[in-house]
């Protein structure tokens, strides 16, 4: 191999590095921030079902209550 092969075949593609780490963090990031999205949405929807359920045996008690008392 005569010297500049060689040099060429050892030069290292820094843009396409470069570019390979940047999406890997852009990728990364999104993903992360969706993951904190829908582990917010997952949570109000959970509080809200339990808000409803609590509700309910609310009125259930009350109706119990009330048929002991007549």
């Amino acid at each position: 191999m005569s010297y500049t092969s060689q040099r060429n075949f050892h030069k290292i593609p820094w843009h396409r590095l470069f570019v390979f780490f940047f999406l890997s963090i852009v990728i990364g990031t999104a993903g992360y921030i969706y993951h904190k999205n829908q582990q917010s949405n997952i949570r109000q929807e959970i509080e809200k079902e339990l808000s409803a359920i609590a509700d309910l045996k609310v009125v259930q008690i009350e109706n119990w209550r009330k048929e002991r008392m007549e």
